[in-house]
């Protein structure tokens, strides 16, 4: 997306209060535009609060004149920073990382989030039978659709309890969760790498009349 559009200056703007994830998430975004050409302007850290003046935040954003700036916060930090940024620039492009792209960040940004990319690995479009089940017994539930939290600890949950049907006499579910390495969830296979780590595809999803399309379409 960033080599059609041609946005080679690109800003992050990251929360300290979730620094093992946000941090991370830069290191990894930075690894990657680089590596394609592209140049990431000095991110810029706050830390999520009642205090923060998401004008000012959006105007330091701004400074160096970025083709796109990405929030790696919560849904509403980013939202209110989408506002703030809109407000000074019509033009520039937003995006956000998964934590943001919950249906709260379409409902609080909402003209401000228009066209916002959001990185993410649920497809709430998904027509995988295992996601229909869960989706359908959710709603019968608690009358809502599931977000990716929901859907992530769901599908955490079934990792564990595979993992103990699987596991043998003297073992930890640790070892069995490494020895198995592939669990089914409900949109797809969870697979863990030697260090622990899931290894999964993630799409690109635009926001467009408050909903997350994926950018294909």
């Amino acid at each position: 997306y960033f080599k059609e559009k041609s946005l080679r200056r690109i800003r992050l703007v990251y929360d300290l209060d979730n620094r093992s994830y946000t941090e991370s998430w830069v290191g990894d975004f930075r690894q990657a535009i680089e590596g394609n050409g592209g140049t990431l302007l000095k991110p810029i850290s706050f830390t999520s609060g009642d205090g923060t003046n998401f004008l000012d935040l959006a105007r330091r954003a701004l400074e160096g004149k970025p083709q796109a700036i990405i929030a790696v916060s919560n849904s509403v930090d980013a939202a209110m920073l989408f506002q703030g940024i809109r407000k000074l620039d019509g033009t520039v492009h937003l995006g956000t990382s998964g934590w943001a792209g919950t249906e709260r960040l379409a409902e609080l940004g909402g003209k401000w989030a228009e066209g916002a990319l959001v990185a993410h690995a649920f497809d709430r479009n998904s027509r995988q039978q295992g996601y229909l089940d869960f989706r359908a017994a959710y709603h019968k539930r608690f009358n809502r659709e599931p977000g990716f939290a929901e859907l992530f600890g769901f599908d955490a949950a079934n990792v564990v309890l595979e993992a103990l049907e699987h596991q043998l006499p003297g073992q930890s579910l640790k070892e069995t969760v490494q020895k198995r390495r592939t669990f089914q969830a409900a949109q797809s296979v969870i697979a863990f790498d030697d260090f622990g780590d899931v290894q999964g595809s993630i799409m690109m999803l635009v926001i467009r009349d408050g909903r997350f399309i994926p950018l294909t379409n």
